[in-house]
């Protein structure tokens, strides 16, 4: 089945973050288990973010710390 939306069209880093698959630490996809931080788990092109593979021990800790305290994470790696 073909999206609706073309590569050109202003949806295209929406479907970019379909294809990304976003989820937890634990590989939940939404914020059933608790867990509020949310990591690609596909690189899809060199605009994805970092993937939790990418991510260091010391780095998910500090993110998981900042969203609980200031409610979003100012920034991972690139």
């Amino acid at each position: 089945m073909s999206s609706p939306f073309r590569m050109n069209s202003p949806f295209k880093n929406l479907n970019r973050w379909f294809k990304e698959k976003w989820e937890t630490p634990s590989g939940e996809p939404d914020y059933s288990k608790g867990e509020n931080t949310f990591r690609p788990t596909k690189k899809v092109s060199k605009n994805t973010p970092s993937t939790w593979s990418e991510l260091t021990p010391a780095e998910k800790a500090s993110a998981k710390r900042e969203k609980n305290t200031k409610g979003r994470v100012s920034k991972y790696k690139k």
